[in-house]
């Protein structure tokens, strides 16, 4: 499942849910838009939800 993502995606989830930062501070450390933050975990969940239904 993992390998599914790319390094962004993981990063992106690692700090948002397992680091547990806001959109805004995710953003600021990877120095990426808040908007790609967003699109990062709506497409990362939507791949783990795929997976589950396995």
């Amino acid at each position: 499942m993992a390998e599914d993502l790319d390094p962004q995606d993981r990063a992106v989830l690692a700090l948002h849910y397992g680091e547990r930062l806001t959109i805004g501070e995710t953003a600021a450390l990877l120095r990426i838009n808040p908007d790609d933050v967003r699109s990062a975990v709506s497409r990362a969940v939507g791949i783990v939800k795929g997976h589950q239904g396995l």
